[in-house]
């Protein structure tokens, strides 16, 4: 079990590198990163110990819902063979493999954390520790690549001007990683009053203003109001003047938020992602396309121009995870997700005091405001977040057995 829970520390502390830790042989639209690497050696030495050596397997509160969306994914990506060629199944088929490993990542935490408390608050630390220095990578990248249009286009990344991006390269999803970090911060706060979390919450909060992501903004306020509503008015208090300043001290976050009610490029591009996603569903409601051929779905309905004719390096996704996994799974794929959602966040919705609640209270936070933000990113999908997610689900389902 030693060698599980290294590999699984070693996992959390490598969530920083972000894109830093791509790996060169994912191929031209198969995205190949460290945790993917990691996670499966992490799941085969966790089975390894636990069937030839404990040789009891115990199963947490989800994995009937995790394998029922899963098997309705897989039904969906069979059925939506016949539009696509044999190599384009094999490249959809790695999404949902990955999805499945990511998935694991819930197995593997919530055996180490029951009955063993210093493992929860070592996990907790850990993914702190990673969004801080996410922040801290951000502000260097403002100093070394602060206009990322100089950058080869051939690379795909998107245009951005003095924005923290950090090493995720995108300040929308490090954006979300920087309010899931704020959860857990403004939680260790209010049960744990420290003046150490208070300075770190400081450092976390000014790289999410510099971001200037809107997505991550609305998902901050999300969060903050959740927690505010649920357990400190104070807090809520605190966060709102905090943003106010921001929005006085800092003319970009006006235009910013202006550009919200009256949109931007960004907010069309948005508008025009959903309007094709939408198209996709109405023709394939029950089943949708395949998880995750969306990809060429897109491409089938003749969505991407001539000179990129998959979509570059954002052809797999749409800015919505809702939407995604309506167009790939269908109704029937939503409804199942849904459920695996409700089924994971009602049991934390009970609050009395204690430190130990304050876990319930970050996660509940958290994926209030990720739900949120999915609307515009596709955030529930990407690896870092997914890693967070199941990661903090595992810790706060063990809740009753660790006191």
């Amino acid at each position: 079990m030693k060698l599980v829970k290294l590999l699984f520390y070693l996992l959390l502390i490598t969530l920083p590198l972000g894109q830093l830790g791509r790996l060169p042989f994912g191929g031209e639209y198969i995205n190949l990163y460290l945790p993917d690497i990691l996670i499966p050696v992490l799941i085969f030495v966790w089975l390894g110990y636990t069937l030839a050596i404990r040789k009891k397997l115990e199963l947490p509160p989800l994995t009937d819902f995790i394998f029922l969306f899963g098997f309705i994914a897989l039904i969906s990506l069979v059925n939506g063979k016949r539009f696509i060629g044999m190599g384009e199944f094999t490249v959809s088929a790695m999404y949902l493999i990955r999805w499945a490993l990511y998935a694991g990542v819930y197995f593997v935490a919530w055996d180490l954390v029951r009955g063993r408390p210093n493992i929860k608050y070592s996990i907790l630390n850990i993914l702190i520790l990673s969004g801080v220095v996410l922040a801290l990578a951000g502000f260097l990248q403002l100093v070394v690549l602060p206009d990322f249009t100089t950058l080869d286009p051939s690379l795909g990344w998107d245009p951005h001007k003095n924005r923290l991006a950090s090493t995720f390269f995108d300040p929308n999803f490090s954006g979300a990683y920087l309010v899931l970090t704020l959860a857990l911060l403004f939680s260790r706060i209010l049960y744990d009053e420290k003046v150490v979390w208070g300075l770190l919450g400081t450092v976390v909060f000014v790289a999410l203003v510099l971001t200037f992501s809107r997505s991550a903004w609305l998902m901050f306020a999300v969060s903050m109001g959740v927690m505010g509503v649920l357990k400190s008015k104070k807090l809520l208090v605190l966060a709102l003047v905090a943003f106010l300043a921001a929005y006085a001290l800092v003319p970009r976050v006006q235009t910013r938020v202006a550009g919200g009610v009256d949109p931007d490029d960004s907010a069309r591009a948005r508008i025009v992602s959903w309007k094709d996603t939408l198209e996709i569903v109405r023709e394939n409601p029950w089943i949708g396309v395949g998880f995750n051929t969306f990809r060429y779905a897109q491409a089938r309905y003749d969505f991407f121009g001539f000179r990129d004719p998959l979509g570059g390096r954002a052809g797999a996704g749409s800015d919505s995870s809702l939407l995604l996994v309506l167009a790939t799974t269908g109704m029937v794929g939503l409804a199942a997700f849904l459920l695996l959602g409700f089924k994971a966040l009602w049991p934390l919705a009970h609050f009395s005091g204690g430190k130990r609640y304050g876990v319930n209270l970050a996660v509940l936070a958290g994926f209030a405001g990720l739900l949120a933000e999915s609307n515009f990113i596709n955030s529930l999908f990407y690896p870092w977040v997914m890693i967070w997610v199941w990661s903090m689900l595992a810790v706060a389902h063990t809740q009753k057995e660790n006191g």
